[in-house]
């Protein structure tokens, strides 16, 4: 038998440990607490079981909504069906699965599908914070833009990059380029790695890369320069006021000098009034960096696959 600790568990697990996490928890569970103070303290000595070794749970009702995984981040996509979750829930593994998909899994396994480990029971608990996140975006992604313009209909010549929380994981300044830029500015060596690649990638195109700041030329080519994402066009506010919209900068920066249609220029911004500047004044494809509940800011492996996928595809 698993017990009430398992609970607390997953909710670990999920990444979300409040007090209303846990009420909402229990009580898929059928377990009400008595009082309205903390639950975890009046449940800390309670033995009895919460649910049985690989019995199935309460099940909670699928989340209508028609989010592609472009529109969102890569927390809120399964990784067996690739698409947005409708019914999330945390395996004994820890991981975050599409409940159906998960359930024929485990009908001929009992390993965990990311990494082959066995699985100590099947049991399944619905990831309430998912599941609030996803119903949150559903909700507004009717008055917002898509993440995603459109798919060009031409090859992509130009990346134009936002800088500050798009490209970096911060809003960076001088004191930032003093030591451990990958780590203070860009999240690890890891993540330094992935644009590294991104970057490569693009150059091997023949697709130039602009990365566009508020902050200053000089600061943004240091950081750049520090972790070794160079060969880069920097245009900071030495150019360009940082009360001008992007949409001038991009027309009158990118667009102009390099002598580029709008459809040819694909723009990549953390920030959603930019993104609806460019799209409507600039009519190129644009891709929005959602940094909303993530753990760390900035592009991520989702967004270099969906720039990939954009530049390639056209």
């Amino acid at each position: 038998m698993i017990y009430l600790s398992f609970i607390f568990e997953t909710l670990q697990a999920a990444g979300d440990t409040s007090t209303d996490a846990l009420r909402d928890a229990l009580a898929v569970y059928g377990i009400v607490p008595t009082g309205a103070g903390d639950p975890y303290h009046e449940f800390e000595s309670i033995q009895q079981p919460a649910v049985q070794h690989g019995a199935a749970v309460s099940r909670m009702p699928a989340i209508e909504h028609s989010l592609s995984p472009e529109q969102v981040t890569e927390t809120l996509v399964c990784p067996i069906t690739g698409d947005v979750f409708r019914d999330p829930v945390v395996c004994q593994d820890g991981q975050t699965y599409e409940r159906s998909a998960i359930e024929r899994w485990l009908v001929s396994h009992q390993t965990s599908p990311m990494t082959n480990a066995v699985l100590p029971n099947t049991a399944l608990v619905p990831n309430l914070a998912l599941r609030h996140q996803i119903e949150d975006i559903a909700a507004t992604a009717d008055c917002q833009p898509q993440a995603v313009a459109h798919i060009p209909a031409v090859s992509i010549k130009c990346v134009v990059l936002d800088f500050d929380q798009t490209l970096s994981t911060k809003q960076v300044g001088m004191f930032d380029l003093s030591t451990q830029v990958a780590d203070r500015c860009f999240g690890g060596a890891t993540r330094v790695r992935l644009l590294e690649q991104l970057f490569r990638e693009l150059r091997d195109l023949a697709i130039q890369i602009v990365v566009l700041t508020r902050n200053s030329e000089y600061t943004v080519q240091k950081a750049l320069a520090a972790v070794g994402l160079e060969g880069c066009q920097v245009i900071g506010n030495e150019e360009f006021d940082m009360d001008v919209p992007k949409s001038v900068s991009i027309r009158k920066g990118v667009l102009e000098p390099l002598n580029l249609e709008p459809r040819e220029v694909l723009f990549v911004d953390d920030e959603m009034g930019n993104i609806q500047d460019v799209g409507e004044q600039v009519c190129c494809p644009c891709v929005h960096v959602d940094n909303v509940g993530q753990r760390m800011p900035g592009i991520n492996s989702h967004y270099c696959n969906l720039i990939r996928r954009l530049c390639i595809g056209g």
